[in-house]
């Protein structure tokens, strides 16, 4: 163990030393060691934390993307998901709130949801209603992370959030930190709507609202909810391309041209490769071929392989239990009654009253010392209120 007071030396990635200003002197047990990092790995704004090379990086969006297109993983999320539309979301006062406490409540239901009041009408509507938003912050369960960035605008001395942009995942390219873990902010590479012109822009920590699955200390770019998802997939996704080729093989077999001579003439080989190319590219208009006495044209008998069924569906239901939305699965596999099924289904429900409860977690609290966004526009517009309002969500039922 190195001495209390030992410098620390840091390098670059080409090894080169960082001259660093020197520590403080520190003394053991006395509460003011800081360390220099969490020790996430991260280069030129890069995560590197994944160890597969297809799920780190800018290939992890488009692999992600292929992953949400399978059925049984599109169904598990949409399981988990869509009983979220029917919940009720309120921002609800403390306890026996004083007027500036409910003033704040209200205030935040008009901005963020929508919900007038008696002193605060349309004017302070955010242009990004809750539904759309709350489909977007969804997508850090399918990324690892969903980012928005603020755009404010005073409203009758109010400070309000005018639209919450959306940040598609593949454009964040880069995570900018200090040396202390503080998070600085991301540079976005993208492509404006209207004139398709490509832009890179730097936005800074304070203009963005950041919705990380599960962040770790500064791992922002969080393991998404789908990452056990991508094992079964792979081996199913394998499987199926075989059993497709298998198919293919023996609806339309390869032919076999069985020449009249030993040693045939130049003419009828390049008949033959003629015959079997155009066999083999559908060439519709060839109805016959006209063979030499004695030449044959067969084709290859096709033994009948394993039947790749069995092995899918053991595939599907590794993502329902990852999921936790086996249920989705108990009648595809012909095994599992009813009561059972209805009790995986009490199981989702409860995966889903957790999504809900980090939604209004992050609403209320932020991430890091990034704060919240009703924690921002209360403590920006009401500054003597203490006790803050609070977003909830009504409890998601498995039989409603």
């Amino acid at each position: 163990m190195p001495p209390v007071n030992a410098a620390v030396q840091l390098y670059d990635p080409r090894g080169n030393p960082i001259a660093l200003a020197a520590p403080p002197p520190m003394t053991a047990g006395t509460g003011t060691a800081r360390a220099v990092g969490s020790g996430v790995r991260i280069n030129w704004g890069e995560f590197g934390e994944e160890y597969l090379a297809e799920l780190r990086g800018p290939r992890k969006v488009r692999a992600l993307e292929e992953l949400l297109t399978d059925p049984s993983v599109a169904g598990s999320l949409r399981a988990l998901t869509l009983p979220l539309l029917t919940a009720e979301v309120s921002i609800d006062p403390p306890e026996d709130p004083t007027p500036d406490e409910q003033d704040a409540a209200d205030f935040c239901n008009a901005v963020l949801l929508r919900k007038p009041s008696e002193k605060f009408g349309r004017e302070y509507f955010s242009e990004t209603p809750w539904l759309q938003r709350q489909h977007e912050i969804l997508a850090c369960l399918e990324y690892g992370f969903a980012v928005f960035l603020k755009e404010r605008e005073i409203v009758n001395g109010k400070l309000i959030f005018r639209r919450l942009r959306y940040l598609m995942p593949r454009t964040i390219e880069k995570w900018f930190f200090d040396d202390s873990d503080h998070f600085l902010g991301i540079e976005q590479y993208g492509q404006l709507a209207g004139s398709g012109r490509w832009y890179r822009q730097p936005f800074g920590a304070p203009d963005l609202a950041l919705y990380p699955w599960t962040p770790r200390g500064i791992l922002y770019d969080s393991v998404p909810l789908v990452r056990p998802l991508w094992k079964p997939f792979s081996i199913k996704r394998i499987v199926e391309k075989l059993q497709v080729i298998n198919y293919q093989r023996q609806g339309a077999p390869p032919p076999t041209y069985t020449f009249s001579e030993k040693d045939p003439s130049a003419s009828e080989r390049e008949m033959a490769e003629d015959v079997l190319t155009s066999y083999r590219q559908g060439v519709t208009e060839r109805s016959y071929f006209k063979v030499p006495f004695g030449a044959t044209l067969g084709f290859m008998q096709q033994s009948t392989a394993a039947d790749a069924d069995p092995i899918v569906r053991s595939k599907n239901m590794d993502i329902g239990r990852a999921m936790g939305t086996q249920f989705t699965e108990s009648n595809t596999q012909g095994v599992g009654s009813r009561s059972t099924s209805e009790t995986h289904a009490g199981f989702t429900a409860l995966f889903t009253n957790a999504i809900a409860h980090y939604i209004a977690e992050m609403e209320n609290s932020g991430v890091g010392p990034m704060p919240g966004l009703i924690e921002e526009l209360t403590l920006d517009n009401f500054p003597g209120v203490e006790r803050l309002p609070r977003m909830r969500y009504g409890k998601v039922d498995k039989d409603e």
